[in-house]
């Protein structure tokens, strides 16, 4: 038997590749056979793992609730009728409010003082509330809604001193400090 060699196989002038010859010159095999075939159902299933994992990222991600804004209101301000535990974001009335983080609305709608108002749940022990939007949510209960995704408009209804998104974030039931965990500085505008 005549041992065989890799060499470059050319069609015309262009080179396609490596090709196993014999020593008589003749093509036995092009190297794409010998390279392993690759599985149509597990590239398909990497590709879904990977885009799984980017939306997961992007899922436990942080957003700020309003593009522009100031911070009207810190938490923990001390008032007449005892501590403001959320940050009071003031901007242009009717401006989207995207939510601060993915999870599933649990209420939506007027909720007294607040006035129009969306709460989310967030999955991990986190909640946000979202008040005095200017109409009704763009979301219901129930639904599963993406961090950045808007949820309402900016507005002033219920107990309102002027157009402005009051943000709460609860963990287990007790009150936290939004800026603790959303991105935000003290004016946009």
């Amino acid at each position: 038997a005549v041992p065989a060699t890799a060499v470059p196989a050319a069609v015309g002038s262009a080179t396609i590749g490596a090709a196993i010859a014999s020593a008589e010159g003749a093509v036995v095999a092009p190297a794409a056979a010998l390279a392993p075939a690759i599985d149509p159902a597990a590239a398909q299933a990497a590709a879904e793992a990977a885009a799984l994992a980017e939306q997961q990222a992007r899922d436990a991600a942080w957003h700020t609730p309003v593009a522009s804004y100031v911070i009207s209101s810190y938490y923990g301000e001390a008032r007449g009728d005892g501590g403001h535990y959320a940050i009071d974001l003031a901007g242009p009335e009717g401006q989207d409010v995207f939510a601060a983080r993915s999870g599933t609305v649990i209420s939506a709608g007027w909720q007294g003082g607040y006035g129009y108002a969306v709460e989310i749940d967030h999955g991990d022990g986190h909640t946000t509330l979202y008040g005095h939007l200017m109409g009704e949510p763009y979301v219901a209960v129930g639904q599963h809604i993406s961090g950045g995704q808007p949820i309402g408009a900016l507005g002033s209804t219920g107990d309102s001193s002027g157009p402005h998104l009051h943000l709460e974030l609860e963990l287990n039931g007790a009150s936290v400090d939004p800026s603790s965990l959303i991105p935000m500085v003290d004016s946009t505008l």
